[in-house]
């Protein structure tokens, strides 16, 4: 059996791991497994998915296996201060069965970031879907309204031939009219011209 010292972390009851969970105490911390696992449990949180004590248990079991792990120390330092670690057992025995839980739990925490890189990939592709039938929508709405248009130009264009038809129309029966008229008008002129000459030619003879 391995004998490994193993060094525990602060109570649960410690405010600071509500504080950190909450967001009100906001550090980067340099592990990892440890950076990420706060940061889910927030998300978790926020959701309603697990509840503040639940979360606080769970991050502490992490913590207590990986206590000495490297940067964890450190970021413990960051969280409880530079004398944490007086309020604790120094020291402890991991037996055989704790190592192989630590591996076990490394291999699920890796997995749940490949799992959770995976279901970045599949949202980001939905959001490009997304996308890409929102830009067809837009070209299918642009090009109804330049058909739209289109029709609307064509329509103009018909009725501007048949008003230019019309016009010619018109003008041909205003043309008609006037030749009409030149015509009536020679007509009198013609009678005024016969009834003059009549009316010598009487009074010649009368005299």
């Amino acid at each position: 059996m391995n004998n490994t010292n193993h060094m525990k972390i602060p109570s649960k009851s410690r405010k600071e791991w509500r504080q950190l969970l909450s967001g009100e105490l906001d550090i980067p911390l340099k592990n990892f497994f440890f950076q990420m696992k706060v940061t889910q449990a927030r998300t978790q949180i926020e959701k309603g998915i697990v509840s503040m004590e639940s979360a606080i248990n769970d991050l502490h079991i992490l913590c207590n296996k990986f206590s000495k792990a490297k940067n964890m120390p450190e970021d413990l330092k960051l969280i409880f201060g530079e004398n944490y670690m007086d309020d604790v057992p120094k020291k402890t025995v991991i037996t055989k069965e704790n190592e192989t839980s630590d591996r076990t739990n490394i291999t699920d925490i890796t997995k749940e970031k490949t799992n959770n890189d995976s279901n970045k990939n599949i949202l980001k592709n939905i959001k490009s879907e997304r996308e890409l039938l929102f830009l067809t929508k837009s070209l299918e709405q642009k090009e109804k309204e330049l058909q739209d248009k289109t029709k609307l130009t064509i329509t103009l264009q018909e009725e501007l031939i048949l008003l230019r038809k019309k016009n010619s129309i018109l003008y041909e029966g205003l043309h008609k009219i006037e030749e009409i008229k030149n015509e009536n008008q020679e007509v009198e002129n013609q009678s005024e011209d016969k009834s003059g000459w009549s009316f010598f030619n009487l009074f010649k003879k009368s005299n």
